[in-house]
């Protein structure tokens, strides 16, 4: 897990962990509960699967420079189901 306020964690993450192109954008994960307050889409959208992207509110793309590229992010909601992850 990492804190996508920094723009400065993408670089660190990619050079000791990752070792991929400084360019690619990590994708956040987001309770399915505060999905629409964060990105485009409908209330309650599930994306579970990191299979599709989703517009950065604009509000939130300057805050979030480690997980948007131009607008948008590979996004992955997570439900209640997953209790640890969710919580």
């Amino acid at each position: 897990m990492a804190n996508p306020g920094h723009t400065e964690m993408r670089d660190r993450i990619d050079a000791m962990v990752k070792m991929r192109e400084a360019f690619r954008p990590f994708a956040p994960a987001v309770s399915l509960e505060q999905v629409q307050d964060w990105f485009e889409v409908p209330k309650g959208f599930e994306l579970p699967y990191l299979i599709m992207i989703a517009d950065v509110r604009p509000e939130h793309r300057a805050a979030l420079p480690a997980i948007t590229r131009t607008s948008a992010a590979r996004l992955q909601t997570i439900n209640k189901g997953n209790r640890e992850f969710h919580a």
